[in-house]
């Protein structure tokens, strides 16, 4: 019995010593023995739009990107490039920021031309040359190839001289031998022969350092000093190491000896954390560190555009930027993620493990074996496989046919009785039994571990089939099984581990939306895209999970979650990666990643980690990435948030003009429409935003991601602070800058401009006051003048009415009086006639003796004494033309043939008597007088249709 029990603590330390040199094994496998490289990011000709080669880079104090281009100057500033070209549209060789001279300017050089750019108040760049002081010097087809400082001095390099230039003069060395290459040090200056020595540049004379016989005749390219020593870089045979105390050479080895020989190095930088970077003409960019030991080697194959190096250069971000034969690249050798591309047809890699010291890939076309640099595709799995799990000494395969198992001799065995493809297995304890469960298409199948400590098929839980696409066991043995379309299960079992004591089913608590089954920190989670929800164990119920509904809202869409440890995991969802750290009772995103930001990401629905002794590995299309802990990244510095750019609109003049940037800036009124251009150079592909708030006008922050181009129109008058600020994917305020300014007050608002209101306000009030008192007094006036006139016109029209009346009545007896004098007339003339014809009578009658004369003497004379002695007819005549306007003399001259009767007959009938009055009147019959009238109408010209009496009635 005693020994049994030894021999079972020996099986139990042999079983420990072999995980733990298993898990050494996996744990330093990828980390050591997969050759990561940095994130590269490429720019084509069509992204800059300019030349395709560029041969040199340099960056100002903002962190603006400059390259010399084919075409020109390129200006880079994260967001927007720009081409700046040199007179005659000259090629950029050569490229160099400094401030030696007081401003900051960038050097360019190029056939028989060097100058530089610098920047007008107004932030534009303007160039200005140097090489036209050279008025006497004749250029021979020289080009500036290089521009470096040393000193106080800059050197403008070709291959057949030198330019210094101190800041006023420019002074002109040829050297001989001619230079190929002049490179600085902190203590003295080097120049590379062009027939191939090596010297040390002293005032105007050389003195020799390195005969070429030593370095194999070869040239040197580059070199920089460490410690005692220069660390010297040739073209075809690697580096040498040069004792500046002992002028010792001595070859360097490497790790990249081999390579260098078939190659042509060109150019060498040395990083701000002693990465040594040796760039070629043919294979791209090397890594080496001062032992030369290998970092990393990227060329086209691994993920440059082009494998010939121009130009290299480091920025204040730590990235290093590539000027190629074709495009430009830049990379980040100590950014958070590095990746390795497996070169082969491998496609999505949904799922990796570590095994015996080999890498195994789950793909959608199989498992994939990766070892000593070679990938292998494993027989007989040929299928979708989902995932690729380790647990202890065996290899677990679930693909589209079902689960396999991969033990420590590479055996594969296919696995029966677990259903219709492997899904998902997890490792959990239930009813103090550890076990593994294992979903598929079907079944929810149980594995023990036999006697010899493998896990082995045991059996299916019965009385469930259905389709699951994930699984996790809980602290007190409740699996649950997630429908990947419906919702999610909680099944509890029997002791016997087979039947279903309790099953539950929990359907999606918003519309449309199926729960995801999720486990955090040991705990039952779930989220329906809307929240978070978790299973409480006291009363066995789901509810709403506030703490993280609390801490980490915008995480909601979560897929998955994998634990890096207790208190960090990896949240993920269609898009990004989230980091996500528990620390005092809260949960806080610690870092962001975009898939977009990834090398050739995983698709939205089936990406995944890997977490291997700490360490996180993305699972990519045709590769995997390395993250690195922020804690891990070499911190560096961030670029400024600055105003580059400020436009005005002028109103009245409808121009656009660029404004001189100053620390206090002052805009006419007439210029409130301004649009402000800010500049963050941000290389990293990160999704970066721009916010701004204008106090005294804004009442909430705005934003911009596009451009970073602000807009105002019609500010009104007054002072204005612009608040902006840079924020980063986990919206953490990265940088700011705040700009005041004041738009002017319009002359039509000054102080004097309203004392003036105020007079003229006043002038115009007692103006409109008079006017209005005289236009009221006008107005009394004119109603004054209507009114009096008014009753002048109702009283002449009363007047009227009674002249009118008057003249009717006047009229009328008028016309009464001319009848009655007519009449009388008539009648005074008929009795005169009657009188007459009496004494005519009398006498006849006298003469035949009838009376005695003296009877006869005295009747006469008393007839005669009463005929009147007047002529009646002509009196009544003359009083008739007085009434009635002449009527008797007008007619007279227009119808002179009228007889004393005729107008007799007109007076009576313009007097409107009727003919019996008429005939009456004058003693004769009707007939008369109707024969009277005919030969009166005749006389008058009057036609058949004409009325005799109104004629005579309307004639004057």
């Amino acid at each position: 019995m005693i020994q049994k029990k030894k021999q079972n603590r020996y099986e139990q330390k042999r079983k420990n010593l072999f995980l733990f040199i298993l898990l050494f094994i996996s744990g330093t496998f990828l980390g050591q023995k997969l050759p990561f490289v940095p994130f590269v990011h490429n720019y084509s000709q069509y992204q800059y739009e300019a030349g395709t080669q560029n041969w040199g880079i340099a960056q100002d104090s903002n962190g603006v990107i400059y390259i010399a281009n084919n075409q020109g100057l390129l200006c880079f500033d994260g967001k927007k490039w720009k081409l700046y070209t040199l007179p005659e549209n000259k090629i950029v060789r050569a490229v160099f920021v400094d401030k030696i001279f007081g401003q900051e300017r960038i050097y360019v050089g190029s056939f028989e031309e060097f100058g530089f750019f610098y920047r007008t108040d107004s932030y534009q760049l303007v160039y200005q040359s140097l090489s036209e002081q050279l008025t006497d010097y004749p250029f021979q087809n020289d080009e500036v190839w290089s521009i470096v400082k040393y000193g106080k001095k800059l050197y403008f390099q070709t291959f057949s001289s030198y330019f210094t230039y101190d800041g006023k003069h420019i002074k002109i060395h040829k050297p001989n031998p001619s230079p190929l290459g002049i490179y600085p040090t902190p203590q003295a200056l080097y120049m590379q022969g062009i027939e191939g020595d090596f010297y040390q540049l002293n005032n105007d004379s050389l003195e020799l350092v390195i005969k070429q016989e030593q370095i194999y005749n070869d040239k040197i390219i580059g070199l920089f000093q460490h410690r005692d020593s220069l660390i010297l870089t040739t073209i075809k045979n690697g580096l040498f190491s040069y004792s500046l105390k002992t002028k010792q050479l001595q070859r360097k080895k490497t790790d990249f000896d081999q390579e260098f020989s078939k190659i042509s190095l060109n150019r060498t930088l040395i990083t701000s954390d002693s990465l040594l970077i040796l760039g070629s003409l043919d294979e791209g960019i090397f890594a080496l560190d001062f032992q030369g030991k290998k970092i990393w080697h990227i060329n086209k194959s691994n993920g440059l555009k082009n494998n010939t190096i121009l130009g290299l250069f480091q920025d204040v971000q730590q990235n290093i930027w590539l000027a190629l034969d074709n495009g430009i690249s830049y990379l980040k050798p100590h950014s958070k993620l590095q990746f390795f591309d497996f070169k082969s047809d491998i496609e999505l890699v949904e799922d990796m493990e570590v095994f015996f010291g080999k890498m195994y890939l789950a793909s959608n076309k199989g498992v994939y074996e990766f070892y000593d640099r070679k990938l292998r595709k494993l027989p007989n799995l040929d299928s979708q496989v989902w995932f690729v799990k380790r647990f202890d000494n065996q290899l677990f395969v679930g693909h589209n046919k079902g689960t396999s198992v991969i033990d420590n001799t590479q055996h594969i065995q296919n696995l029966n009785n677990i259903g219709v493809g492997g899904t998902d297995m997890k490792k959990g304890i239930i009813h103090g039994q550890e076990v593994l469960v294992a979903s598929s298409y079907t079944y929810l199948t149980i594995f023990k571990k036999n006697n010899q400590g493998k896990w082995i098929v045991s059996h299916s839980i019965s009385d469930f089939s259905d389709l699951i696409q994930n699984i996790e066991i809980d602290n007190v043995g409740n699996i649950w099984a997630n429908h990947p379309h419906k919702g999610v299960y909680r099944i509890a079992l029997k002791e016997d581990l087979i039947h279903i004591k309790n099953k539950e089913f929990y359907e999606q608590f918003s519309e449309n939306k199926p729960l995801k089954l999720l486990k955090l920190r040991g705990k039952i989670i779930f989220t329906d895209n809307q929240q978070f929800y978790i299973y409480n164990d006291d009363n066995q119920q789901v509810i709403s999970y506030e703490l993280l509904n609390k801490n980490l809202p915008n995480l909601v869409k979560t897929r998955k979650i994998v634990p890096v440890n207790d208190n960090l995991f990896w949240f993920i969802t269609d898009k990004e990666y989230y980091a996500v750290k528990f620390k005092d009772g809260a949960y806080s995103i610690e870092d962001k990643i975009a898939f977009n930001n990834l090398l050739n990401p995983s698709s939205e629905r089936r990406a995944t980690i890997f977490v291997e002794q700490g360490n996180s590995y993305f699972c990519l299309n045709e590769g995997i990435a390395l993250y690195h802990s922020m804690e891990k990244i070499i911190r560096s510095s961030t670029p400024p948030l600055v105003l580059s750019s400020l436009k005005s609109y002028d109103r009245n003049t409808d121009q656009c003009t660029s404004e001189r940037i100053k620390d206090r800036m002052s805009f006419d009124y007439t210029k409130n429409n301004l649009v402000f251009e800010l500049q963050y150079p941000n290389f990293s592909q990160q999704n970066y935003r721009l916010q701004y708030y204008l106090e005294n006008y804004d009442k909430r922050w705005n934003e911009n991601s596009s451009d970073f181009t602000i807009t105002y129109q019609n500010i009104p008058q007054g002072k204005y602070l612009l608040k902006t600020k840079i924020i980063n994917e986990l919206n953490q305020e990265i940088a700011s800058c705040k700009i005041p300014f004041e738009i002017t007050t319009p002359w039509y608002k000054s102080a004097k401009a309203f004392v003036l209101y105020g007079f003229t306000f006043l002038a115009i009030t007692s103006l409109f006051t008079i006017f209005y008192y005289r236009y009221k007094l006008k107005k009394k006036e004119q109603l004054f003048v209507r009114e009096k006139a008014k009753k002048q016109r109702l009283l002449e029209k009363q007047q009227e009415e009674i002249t009118k009346l008057r003249n009717e009545k006047l009229e009328s007896e008028l016309e009464h009086k001319s009848k009655a004098l007519a009449s009388a007339t008539i009648l005074n003339i008929k009795h005169d006639d009657f009188l007459k014809n009496l004494l005519q009578e009398f006498q006849c009658f006298l003469t035949e003796n009838k009376l005695t004369k003296q009877q006869g003497n005295h009747i006469i004379q008393h007839i005669r004494e009463h005929i009147s002695t007047q002529d009646q007819w002509q009196m009544f005549q003359e009083n008739f033309d007085m009434i009635h306007q002449n009527f008797f003399r007008n007619l007279k001259l227009k119808y002179a043939n009228l007889t004393p009767a005729d107008l007799k007959l007109c007076v009576l009938l313009r007097l409107n008597y009727s003919t019996k009055d008429i005939a009456t009147m004058q003693g004769v019959s009707v007939r008369g007088i109707e024969t009277a009238r005919y030969r009166l109408r005749k006389k008058l010209n009057l036609s058949e249709e004409d009325n005799l009496t109104e004629f005579l009635i309307t004639f004057q």
